[in-house]
């Protein structure tokens, strides 16, 4: 009984994916590819020049930190005072 089980079960699970595969296979909708895999150059561009954007929002934001801190902290003499140098 097993033996029968386990040679019909395989030629079932073939035919019920002949069935499902052709079934998928007329509903001839066009699969909608993602913009990433369409152009991933761009998409790896984009990406780099984000990252240095941001890169360059950070640096913006410690610098101006620091002249708010400096600015904060002063009492007329440079005590205290944190050096602030913009790089670029």
């Amino acid at each position: 009984m097993i033996n029968l089980i386990n040679n019909l079960l395989p030629i079932l699970c073939l035919c019920m994916g002949f069935f499902v595969g052709y079934k998928m296979n007329t509903n001839n909708k066009e699969l909608q590819v993602p913009e990433i895999v369409k152009h991933p150059k761009k998409h790896i561009e984009k990406k780099m020049k984000d990252s240095k954007e941001e890169k360059q929002r950070k640096q913006e934001l410690e610098y101006l930190n620091k002249v708010l801190y400096n600015i904060e902290i002063f009492d007329g003499t440079s005590k205290g005072q944190i050096s602030v140098r913009k790089e670029e």
